[in-house]
Order: C-alpha cells, then structure tokens, then sequence
C-alpha cells in the first residue's frame, strides 16, 4: 500500500513538472477590457501585454524607453503556479484562467485582460514592438 501512494505522489510531482516544461517557449497576449479602481492609471482599456514562459519563470517584455535606440527589455516575475483552472504568479497578484483566456491583476486597482495562447511569442512581441518603437520616436 505504501509503494502505490508513493507512485502517486511521483506522479503528481512529475506531472507538473512536465505541464512546467510544455510551457516552455510559449507565452500569452492580453488584451485590457475592464478596469476597476485604478488609482494610478496605470492601464488604459486596449492596452496590450505580454507574457513568456521562460523554464519555470514568467516573463513580461516591454518596450524601454530608457535606452538608445529603444529595446525590448523583460521584466522577470518569478516562478509561475500552475493547477488545473489557473496559472498564478507574484504572490497571487496575477490569475490567467485557462478555460476562459482571462487574466486577473490584482495591483493598484483590478485590471481584467482577455489573453490569446501564443505557440511562437516571438513573432507577435517583435511586430508588436515595433511598431510601439515608431510610435514614440
């Protein structure tokens, strides 16, 4: 009886591991659709985010502005939980819920995202940026 908990337990332990892994690479776009007090106005309805799955860390690249030329820069938030409804990460400030693609930020005020998955982030951080770096030049 001893042995087929302990093969459970292996189980569940490597199972994340390889959902960890599986992520690997990829990452989300979101998309700002509702805010609720946001006392430093720090999202504007439309805004656009990124996020990048980077071994069992999260990233999130922005376009810095403190550099020349301007660069996409990331800024790291640590590990990354993940369960069966949601992806968590920073303490529980930051909920994607992957049945519905929504993504909760719980800072300064609620902001609500709609996110699309991103097999290949790249691409789309790059084209996005781009433009974003025309825009302020």
């Amino acid at each position: 009886m001893r042995i087929f908990f302990l093969i459970i337990i292996v189980l569940l332990y490597s199972f994340e591991s390889i959902a960890c892994g599986a992520l690997n690479g990829k990452g989300y776009q979101c998309i700002l659709f509702k805010k609720e007090n946001d006392q430093k106005k720090y999202y504007t309805i439309g805004d656009k985010i990124f996020f990048i799955f980077n071994k069992k860390e999260i990233h999130e690249p922005f376009l810095n502005k403190d550099t020349s030329p301007m660069e996409i820069s990331t800024h790291n938030h640590g590990f990354y939980n993940l369960n069966v409804e949601n992806i968590e990460w920073n303490k529980g400030k930051y909920i994607l819920n992957k049945k519905s693609s929504t993504l909760l930020i719980n800072n300064s005020g609620k902001f609500y995202f709609n996110c699309k998955f991103l097999g290949k982030p790249m691409d789309e951080i790059l084209k996005f940026f781009k433009t974003e770096s025309k825009y302020h030049e």
